[in-house]
């Protein structure tokens, strides 16, 4: 009885995440709306684009500079850094 129980609650569990997976057009949606958009802040330094993609409640932790920073101190550096045009950078 117990292994019919653990088969039932396995297949159960199996077919539960094949129902809630995420299908291509999430995906596709997902690199249009955010992707796309990084993509271009960062072609376009464009520093009011990029903080429009994080949460305002965001918190930034930067293990090799020991930095932990806020959403405005983090697009803030951004923002100082792209002031100069003349850089040139892709993803």
């Amino acid at each position: 009885m117990k292994i019919y129980s653990t088969s039932f609650l396995l297949l159960f569990l199996l077919s539960f995440s094949t129902l809630t997976s995420q299908n291509t057009d999430n995906l596709k949606a997902i690199n249009l709306d955010l992707w796309q958009n990084f993509t271009k802040a960062f072609e376009e330094l464009d520093y009011n684009l990029f903080a429009s993609l994080h949460s305002n409640n965001m918190i930034r932790v930067s293990g090799d500079a020991k930095t932990i920073k806020n959403k405005t101190k983090y697009i803030d550096g951004y923002k100082n850094h792209w002031k100069s045009k003349n850089i040139h950078q892709t993803i």
